[in-house]
């Protein structure tokens, strides 16, 4: 056998193996040479397959042989797992932040890494429509403009957003027009947030990226002040949404005033529904410490419901507290 024949003939199969095979579809000797044949014109005996799969696996391809599982073969070595690509196709999908024909493409890519009968078994899975991912090209352009005034050391100009609940926890836009000097992008419980020097504060402040639109690179250049480490607003004392065990689920009555800096805290994604234009019924699951914690901290603005021993528990201590000062 010529040594380009021989090349082809591997690469071929090893395509084959890549794409058709996996540990619940192995192929029989019998369909990789028909599919030699009849996809790639490529007439292959018993002897040649033999030869092409052990040179294979001298190159380090793991196939899985009819010896091995009396079933046939198939390709057990892969950039990712089918549960690892699951995974990161379900992180793509919820992403409000990437725009959807983006996420198409990258799902498309990370499913291609898998057999056929993968992307089959993906295609045929029911996920929802994000109802999050509103405006993702206009985000992706705006990070495209705050990274080039970062890298230029100039300030931005932008509408900062504010919330609305009204049929489902949404964005409107508000008429609010900040003067930021952009210092870095950051993550943050999974949300993208842009740290910055604002006028009216001595520390940097945190702008989700969500709530940003209509950036545009001002004239200003601007040496960046000395700060510390971490900036000071509220992404530092995110509290998370928690589902594990020991955690409790809460139910509280929310002025709409404290709606923004309820966000903050917890997130977009909150089961609300509203009670009237000034109230909101939330619910959240958290840790019973931090629940107190959020009661009190909260407490002009919010009344917890249930449960009762944590209702309880914030009435005790503020009436603790209010003995400080008869």
């Amino acid at each position: 056998m010529a040594k380009n024949f021989k090349k082809h003939a591997e690469l071929l199969i090893l395509e084959l193996l890549i794409n058709e095979s996996d540990e619940n579809h192995p192929l029989s000797r019998a369909t990789i040479l028909k599919y030699m044949k009849d996809v790639y014109d490529v007439e292959m005996d018993r002897r040649t397959l033999y030869v092409s799969l052990d040179a294979l696996r001298q190159q380090g391809a793991e196939i899985s042989t009819f010896e091995d599982n009396h079933k046939g073969y198939y390709l057990k070595n892969r950039q990712f797992t089918e549960e690892e690509v699951m995974l990161l196709c379900m992180a793509v999908h919820n992403c409000d932040f990437i725009p959807m024909r983006q996420s198409n493409r990258l799902i498309r890519r990370l499913t291609a890494t898998q057999s056929r009968h993968f992307q089959e078994r993906y295609d045929d899975s029911i996920f929802d429509m994000n109802p999050l991912r509103g405006e993702g090209k206009a985000a992706v352009l705006a990070l495209e403009v705050i990274t080039q005034a970062i890298r230029e050391k100039r300030n931005i100009r932008f509408y900062y957003r504010s919330y609305s609940f009204y049929e489902r926890l949404g964005l409107r836009m508000g008429r609010k027009i900040l003067d930021v000097n952009p210092l870095y992008i950051m993550n943050r419980f999974g949300i993208p947030y842009l740290v910055g020097e604002y006028s009216r504060t001595q520390d940097p402040c945190c702008f989700p990226l969500e709530r940003i639109a209509g950036v545009s690179i001002g004239d200003k250049k601007f040496k960046p002040r000395r700060h510390h480490l971490y900036p000071q607003p509220c992404i530092m004392d995110h509290t998370a949404m928690i589902t594990v065990e020991d955690g409790v689920d809460i139910v509280a009555r929310v002025d709409v005033q404290l709606l923004e800096q309820i966000v903050e805290t917890f997130g977009r994604e909150l089961d609300m529904e509203a009670l009237d234009d000034h109230r909101v019924i939330l619910h959240f699951r958290t840790t019973k410490e931090d629940a107190i914690c959020i009661g009190e901290r909260f407490i002009e603005h919010m009344e917890i419901l249930e449960p009762q021993d944590i209702r309880h528990e914030i009435h005790a201590r503020v009436k603790a507290s209010l003995k400080k000062y008869e």
